[in-house]
């Protein structure tokens, strides 16, 4: 059984879901928010036996210092999530922050949205064994999906998609390859 309850706790929106086998971290990206995250709810719709929690990291309002810390506290607060199935699912500049928490945390994937890899000069630290799946969209006018591509060929699975933008409007496709990452 599945509930449909939004809890918003301080930092964090969580979507709760049924079973709670697998727990999706959703970062969204510079110019969204929690609460009005299309992809979140998208992806919360798309797996509703998940959990699926979406962190208020605030990234127009803290430096890469600030919002680092932040994450280091998220992720310890919450003592249950080594014990998981975990995917950290990132859009745009939450794509960095996607990567490099995934590998700090050994998590069992990483979905990277048209991500901004290079916003704040060079990319995150990939960890080896991490299984990434990039999602990028060629006609992306805001984030250039040349770099993640080239940086991840040959480390990821790569989809590229020919339109969609930088929102991924193409949700559908998106969220089959969503699909596939988490179940393969």
């Amino acid at each position: 059984m599945t509930c449909g309850l939004t809890v918003i706790l301080d930092t964090v929106c969580l979507y709760l879901g049924g079973t709670e086998d697998m727990f999706i971290i959703f970062i969204h990206g510079k110019e969204s928010d929690p609460k009005n995250s299309s992809k979140a709810q998208e992806i919360q719709d798309r797996f509703p036996e998940s959990i699926v929690a979406v962190p208020d990291y605030r990234p127009k309002e803290r430096s890469f210092e600030e919002i680092d810390e932040f994450f280091e506290n998220y992720f310890g607060r919450i003592p249950f999530l080594h014990n998981k199935v975990l995917y950290i699912i990132g859009s745009s500049l939450g794509g960095y922050w996607a990567l490099k928490w995934a590998s700090q945390l050994n998590a069992s994937g990483c979905i990277l949205l048209n991500p901004s890899l290079n916003y704040y000069g060079e990319p995150p630290a990939r960890g080896p064994s991490l299984p990434v799946t990039l999602l990028v969209c060629k006609d992306d006018t805001v984030v250039d999906p040349k770099f993640a591509v080239e940086f991840l060929t040959g480390n990821a699975k790569v989809v590229l998609f020919e339109t969609g933008g930088h929102r991924m409007e193409n949700t559908e496709e998106m969220l089959v390859e969503i699909e596939k990452a988490i179940s393969s």
